[in-house]
């Protein structure tokens, strides 16, 4: 039997993707030391 997918359900489980997706990026905000990591990268990143 195939489940029949609403509007409703399909926007109900992309917000909570969303939401899932947030709170992984939060965690990994916090995690990693951008400034460190950019300031190795910076100088030799291409500006071109």
């Amino acid at each position: 039997m195939i489940k029949q997918l609403t509007l409703n359900a399909l926007t109900d489980e992309l917000s909570q993707t969303k939401t899932h997706k947030k709170e992984f990026l939060a965690q990994i905000e916090k995690l990693v030391p951008w400034g460190e990591w950019k300031a190795i990268i910076e100088p030799h990143y291409s500006k071109g």
